[in-house]
């Protein structure tokens, strides 16, 4: 999602609490180029509709930035979409469901009453390590890379793989 509501729903969330480090919209990510005619890149489309894929890969993104503040062993990003994800560690990926800033009920009760006091326990929890304290408090969809067999995996990493040196910022 773009930056600024991504910065709105992190508002929203946060508006009693610190907020975020850094905060990421799709202008961060990267998009996978299938083909260029004439300098104009055609882009994957994320299956079944005319939205771009793009990627949030951690370690070379974040992790390589901000002077090693961030690692594997102190980061997770909250997204709603697994495609951005594909090449991230599941432990660090927390695949929620879809959320508008335009209040829905439902959406804002897991935000507010589950996500919110998840991260607060996560960030109380620092010496337990991230991944102990995803398997004891799992919350969030599976994303696409804990089922390498999955046939949407091998689709996306395949056109990732055969897109290098196509990609674009």
């Amino acid at each position: 999602m773009k930056l600024s509501t991504t910065c709105t729903i992190t508002q929203y969330l946060f508006k009693k609490a610190i907020l975020p480090k850094v905060i990421h919209g799709q202008e961060h990510c990267k998009r996978i180029a299938t083909s260029v005619t004439n300098g104009v890149p055609k882009f994957l489309k994320v299956k079944g509709t005319e939205k771009d894929v793009f990627l949030k890969t951690l370690s070379t993104g974040l992790f390589s930035q901000y002077r090693g503040s961030f690692t594997m062993e102190n980061t997770i990003i909250v997204d709603d979409s697994a495609y951005k994800h594909v090449l991230n560690n599941p432990e660090n990926v927390l695949l929620a469901d879809s959320w508008s800033p335009n209040g829905d009920s439902a959406n804002d009760t897991f935000l507010l009453g589950v996500l919110l006091p998840w991260l607060q326990r996560l960030h109380t929890s620092a010496d337990l390590g991230l991944r102990s304290f995803r398997l004891q408090n799992p919350l969030g969809r599976p994303s696409l890379c804990q089922d390498p067999h999955c046939g949407e995996y091998l689709e996306l990493t395949h056109a990732i793989e055969m897109s290098r040196g196509l990609v674009y910022e």
